[in-house]
């Protein structure tokens, strides 16, 4: 546009405003806004006589800014100030604009940002139980941890082949075993850890547990169990380690790499009967004795990001196995 005069001050302001009128403005959310709930709904006040609304959305600045309505981040033309993109994915920057058309053209929006909350962390729904049943807890996202030490001196080394809750097959996480004596006599500690995911829990036939073994029933057994939710439902489970001791009150696993928001779980089976302490931050679950003659304990720790480091300390020790998981966000 030529005038052919020098226009006043309030005559540039007036033309500046008419310009931006043009555009969507007043962004829902707001530019930059952090926290953003995953199920939140774009809106926007739309220009001065616009018509109908060009959406773009997407994780590129540049990607965004640059888009046209050939570009994947074009999400539709729409005649109403708001956009419902069904859900975005946890802790994720987006970028987004909204394109104002009329019958003379368009005009662009700034490019506008927010970033969403990040995932909730994985808790416990309900207690640690002992033995072979487990009332169902109710949630979202859940997954159902089940645990069992044991010792044992028969032949071969003892292994539970398999788990199951209401009929539902669990998944194997981490064994361990460890042995004492000679050769033709060794008693054995072992402790393993089963995991079940939402789809498995809410298929369940009852809330009882059934359990396969390699051999003959172990002639020392408990059994503890734990329901979580927030649980990331494509993979249970990140990192695990285990480790074996014949001497010494406390034992360790490897440090294990955590996410925000994820759960570390451990558990241990020493061979003499007494009481465990958990160290390094975690959190007791259970502590059970067999048969007066050995020990089972869980616990669990709330992870951060930081490496975490599952250990025991026995109060009467001999042999010992722990274990320990991470049961990944639904990040």
């Amino acid at each position: 546009m030529i005038f052919d005069s020098v226009l006043l001050s309030k005559e540039v302001e007036q033309l500046y405003l008419e310009g931006l009128s043009k555009k969507a403005f007043n962004p829902s959310p707001s530019n930059q806004a952090a926290d953003v709930n995953i199920d939140t709904e774009l809106g926007w006040t739309a220009g001065e006589r616009s018509e109908t609304h060009d959406v773009y959305l997407g994780t590129d600045y540049n990607d965004v800014k640059d888009a046209n309505t050939s570009s994947p981040e074009f999400m539709g033309n729409y005649d109403v100030n708001s956009y419902d993109p069904c859900g975005f994915e946890y802790y994720t920057n987006y970028y987004w604009r909204i394109d104002e058309k009329n019958f003379v053209g368009t005009t662009k929006s700034n490019v506008w940002s927010f970033t969403t909350v990040a995932p909730p962390a994985v808790s416990i729904i309900g207690s640690w139980e002992t033995g072979t049943t487990h009332t169902e807890e109710s949630g979202t996202n859940r997954a159902l941890v089940f645990i069992a030490h044991v010792e044992d001196d028969d032949y071969p080394t003892i292994n539970l082949t398999s788990a199951s809750y209401g009929g539902q097959a669990m998944t194997k996480v981490v064994e361990e075993v460890v042995s004492t004596g000679w050769w033709w006599y060794q008693i054995r500690a072992y402790v393993v850890a089963y995991i079940l995911d939402e789809e498995g829990i809410d298929a369940a036939d009852g809330g009882s547990f059934s359990v396969s073994w390699n051999q003959a029933a172990p002639d020392y057994v408990a059994y503890s169990s734990v329901f979580l939710e927030d649980v990331n439902q494509t993979v249970l489970t990140g990192a695990s380690a285990s480790n074996t001791s014949t001497s010494g009150a406390t034992i360790a696993t490897s440090a294990l790499t955590t996410n925000d928001g994820d759960m570390v779980i451990a558990a241990a089976t020493c061979g003499n009967s007494g009481s465990y302490t958990l160290n390094n931050g975690f959190t007791e679950g259970t502590d059970q004795t067999m048969g007066n003659t050995a020990a089972g304990a869980t616990g669990y720790k709330s992870a951060t990001g930081a490496d975490e480091t599952p250990s025991v300390t026995h109060s009467n020790p001999n042999r010992q196995v722990i274990i320990g998981l991470v049961v990944q966000s639904s990040m």
